[in-house]
């Protein structure tokens, strides 16, 4: 919440973790208890489909997610009334929607690598939607999750099992095979799918971004809690991109350091997707700048982070030869990788997501009910 905000990021990270906990917790009991009060009004159509947790904020990775949820939502619910309420908005909204829900309205729930401790107020949000509706149908888009090995994360963890085993309407959807098997003997109804932006590769075929002119390489690097790499690694790695290309050098990333919100999405995200068309290669440790480059059918060498979230989807198209995983990140290493990829003379992509994305409309098309 306003990451954007430099202050904001500067606080994260000098805030003991555990007092970051705590204060969450406080901040969101405070937050649910004030808006229970206060109920303000929603207008609620019929038949409706409830996409909560949206996104509203800096990271664009987070609003491809909800801009491929929402098409996902209109492409197979036509008929249906879909309500967009943001991750900021959703508490606020919870007692007007409890008062109006019919059984036959689904409830939504944004994907993306969040359920865990690292962002603790959107899991504490979900927690408290899959407590609440009990007699509706929820369904959590493509997540991955994480919990560290520590005492809070094991109890976390089990809190998160617990209260989402408290909902025989709830089916959680994980986006990668770790994630799946951790709680494949746990949770009661799960599937497996891949990140939900993925579900865009039609939508880019038919629409594609295509730029003729590969006038760079890009860099696109995190800069938050996330990120491995600092800037002594950072600048090494464009010195030597720049001793084995001559293209100028393109350096930016998925989080932008001002808020977006709803109504410029699609502008932003076309904005980054022509920034990855027009590039020859990306070197990227950001999983959706990866699943943008497999989209636009652009080179990309993806570096590892601190947890498996971007490395669980690149298992999706490892057999991909333009997208390649640095195991080591050594710049021997990435300079073999780019010399590879910038020596390609075609690019296809050979993965076809279509039956899992088939799979996951027809449970969303399952009546209220029934398992």
């Amino acid at each position: 919440m306003w990451n954007h905000f430099k202050i904001i990021r500067f606080i994260k990270r000098i805030i003991p973790f555990r007092l970051r906990i705590i204060l969450i917790r406080i901040l969101f009991c405070l937050q649910y208890h004030y808006y229970k009060l206060k109920n303000p009004a929603l207008q609620i159509k019929e038949n409706n489909i409830y996409f909560l947790l949206s996104t509203d904020y800096s990271n664009l990775g987070d609003h491809a997610m909800s801009y491929a949820s929402l098409k996902l939502l209109k492409d197979t619910f036509p008929n249906y009334n879909i309500i967009e309420i943001t991750v900021n908005d959703t508490l606020k909204y919870l007692p007007a929607i409890k008062n109006s829900i019919n059984k036959t309205d689904l409830i939504v729930l944004k994907g993306g690598g969040n359920i865990g401790v690292q962002y603790f107020r959107e899991e504490l949000i979900r927690r408290k939607i899959i407590e609440v509706f009990k007699n509706n149908k929820i369904y959590i888009f493509p997540q991955t999750i994480y919990f560290p090995d520590t005492k809070l994360g094991r109890k976390e963890f089990n809190n998160t099992v617990s209260i989402y085993n408290s909902n025989l309407l709830l089916t959680t959807i994980l986006r990668d095979e770790i994630s799946y098997n951790l709680v494949k003997n746990k949770l009661n109804k799960i599937f497996l799918c891949p990140d939900i932006v993925f579900y865009l590769k039609e939508l880019f075929l038919n629409e594609a971004i295509s730029i003729d002119d590969k006038s760079c390489i890009s860099l696109c690097m995190r800069n938050d809690v996330e990120g491995i790499y600092d800037n002594d690694f950072k600048e090494c790695l464009k010195k030597t991109v720049t001793e084995i290309c001559d293209l100028p050098i393109q350096v930016f990333d998925t989080i932008k350091p001002y808020k977006i919100e709803i109504a410029d999405r699609e502008d932003e995200l076309i904005n980054v997707w022509n920034q990855i068309a027009s590039s020859k290669l990306v070197i990227t440790d950001r999983l959706h700048a990866m699943i943008f480059c497999y989209l636009l059918h652009v080179p990309c060498i993806v570096l590892k982070t601190y947890n498996y979230k971007l490395i669980a989807q690149y298992e999706w198209i490892k057999n991909e030869a333009f997208i390649e995983l640095c195991e080591d990140h050594s710049l021997n290493n990435i300079t073999d990788k780019m010399n590879n990829l910038l020596s390609m003379e075609s690019i296809e992509a050979i993965n076809d997501f279509s039956n899992y994305f088939e799979t996951l409309t027809e449970l969303l098309n399952t009546k209220a009910g029934e398992s």
